[in-house]
């Protein structure tokens, strides 16, 4: 196995990947791989050893990453870490494994972090795809809400009438902005709301309620960014002192609030 070869996927700011890279690389089945892991559940912890993306997220890293050929039929993705790679190595245990395990170590985990090169046609269909995104606010036939962003609104109403089978009483749209930012609102709205998720994208949560906090967050991701460390420091004291002031009940100002911090020191929701 050449790890030059490899195609680069990257996710969450490192190096990861795929299942059928794994494979590939230590000789062996992909089923091996989902064996290992099944057997070992234990032993692995999502965010440490591997990434499950499903929904948006797997979209954007197939069409970012043509050259993965991720199938479309394709509903869930395990992406594998440096540590993931290392229980993996373990639980194959040959001569072989433990040999590509340290040319992916020195040749491909430790490389910096780079996009994959995008001849220039690619790079105009890709940027159009994904600067010019609205985050959107659904509010089923069941009084269930979906949230998410897209590039064309009305096909992926379409979508989502058919994939749920449920029609949509209700319709909140923000304005367009970059992909990157309609990411953080999408995973913010998450955050807040994970105990009340139905089943994939669909949340039971008062419609309003939703769109109120999807305001909130595009406001946070509008806001310049912050150039120094001093005027970084500044802002988190803000928000410390205003948490300070707010009561036990007033738990949804304090989500915000926690929120903007992480949103202000960097921190990535995945």
């Amino acid at each position: 196995m050449v790890i030059k070869d490899l195609v680069p996927v990257e996710w969450s700011n490192q190096r990861v990947l795929l299942s059928k890279q794994v494979a590939l690389c230590y000789n062996c089945s992909e089923d091996r791989i989902k064996d290992n892991f099944n057997a070992n559940k234990a032993q692995y912890t999502e965010g440490v050893h591997y990434f499950k993306i499903a929904g948006s997220d797997l979209q954007n890293l197939r069409v970012g990453n043509s050259d993965l050929q991720i199938s479309s039929k394709t509903r869930t993705l395990y992406l594998w870490t440096y540590q993931g790679c290392v229980r993996h190595c373990k639980s194959i245990n040959t001569p072989e494994a433990w040999e590509v395990f340290d040319e992916l170590e020195k040749n491909y985990f430790s490389q910096k972090t780079s996009a994959p090169e995008i001849p220039a046609p690619a790079v105009k269909k890709f940027s159009h795809l994904f600067i010019n995104v609205c985050v959107y606010v659904l509010l089923m036939s069941d009084d269930t809400v979906k949230v998410g962003y897209t590039k064309r609104f009305c096909k992926r109403i379409s979508e989502i009438k058919s994939q749920f089978k449920l029609s949509v009483k209700g319709i909140h749209i923000t304005p367009f902005m970059s992909c990157e930012k309609a990411q953080i609102v999408e995973r913010c709205f998450k955050e807040i709301y994970s105990s009340q998720r139905v089943k994939g994208e669909i949340f039971s949560v008062d419609f309003d309620s939703a769109c109120k906090i999807v305001n909130h967050f595009v406001e946070l991701v509008s806001v310049p960014a912050i150039v120094s460390e001093i005027e970084r420091a500044e802002k988190l004291l803000e928000i410390v002192n205003t948490l300070k002031t707010l009561s036990a009940n007033q738990a949804f100002e304090k989500a915000l609030l926690l929120q903007a911090t992480n949103i202000i020191v960097g921190k990535k929701f995945d």
